[in-house]
């Protein structure tokens, strides 16, 4: 970060004028001591003339690492889907719905109008287009997302949009769940696990190059809350290995989601 600053032309103590931080804290981020809060990181990543997913490889990895390919990401991505796109490896755990990045067209329009908020057929039509253009992610290449989800098996027995639906938004399911970068693992109704997770669906976002996720986030009715302090993180990747650990293993979730969809047929 700090050969890119000098590029640049900014000294620490102009860079952090313009963020409104602390000369201290620019020297921290570039020494690897610790990181920028999340509601940093757009504005250092404009500073800096990067995009979100480059500003994450740059502060995971260094100035020597090699620069990333930043293909997928285009102007109307928000913070989050940034996040998304960008990183190496995103693991996510859905207690109410099938996970954004593998929700077919017919299901995403189904979710939507179940919005308290009524919303316009425009509306609707463009974030469903929205979140099927971020699943491109799943076929980046050379290297696609590693998606690993853990999703509560009440999920499958929602009916969002009617049986036809589910059963066209299950079956592709399994393929998907089949693919070496995509994990799919289904904690069953029986287990009581899901009580330490009642707070809802929480993502961990690992950049290329690291073995360790650098922020998480959690969503509630106003949108996403981006956690990057090191308990935060470590306190929900915990969390993450023992829903992980409780859940059906992906062979026998695959073979749980297909008979699933064999029901609604």
């Amino acid at each position: 970060m700090a050969a890119r600053r000098r590029a640049l032309g900014h000294s620490q103590e102009s860079l952090a004028e313009l963020l409104e931080v602390r000369p201290q804290s620019v020297a921290r981020w570039e020494q690897g001591t610790s990181t920028p809060l999340a509601r940093y990181r757009r504005p250092l990543a404009e500073l800096l003339e990067l995009s979100l997913p480059q500003l994450e490889h740059l502060i995971a990895n260094g100035d020597g690492s090699p620069a990333l390919q930043d293909p997928v990401v285009v102007g109307w991505m928000d913070h989050y889907t940034s996040l998304e796109q960008g990183a190496a490896k995103l693991e996510t755990f859905e207690p109410i719905v099938i996970p954004g990045l593998l929700q077919t067209e017919a299901y995403a329009t189904a979710v939507m109008r179940a919005s308290h908020v009524p919303l316009s057929d425009y509306t609707i039509q463009d974030r469903v287009r929205m979140r099927l253009a971020r699943q491109r992610v799943l076929e980046r290449a050379p290297h696609p997302l590693t998606l690993v989800c853990v999703v509560d098996e009440s999920v499958l027995h929602r009916v969002t949009g009617g049986p036809e639906t589910m059963a066209r938004q299950l079956d592709p399911l399994v393929q998907m769940s089949r693919r070496p970068s995509i994990t799919i693992q289904i904690v069953p109704v029986q287990c009581g696990a899901l009580h330490c997770a009642a707070f809802g669906s929480f993502r961990l976002f690992t950049a290329p190059g690291a073995d360790a996720p650098f922020m998480t986030c959690t969503e509630d009715l106003t949108g996403f809350n981006y956690l990057d302090r090191r308990p935060e993180i470590d306190s929900h990747a915990g969390l993450f290995a023992h829903l992980s650990t409780v859940a059906l293993s992906p062979a026998e979730s695959t073979q749980l989601i297909q008979t699933t969809a064999e029901q609604y047929r």
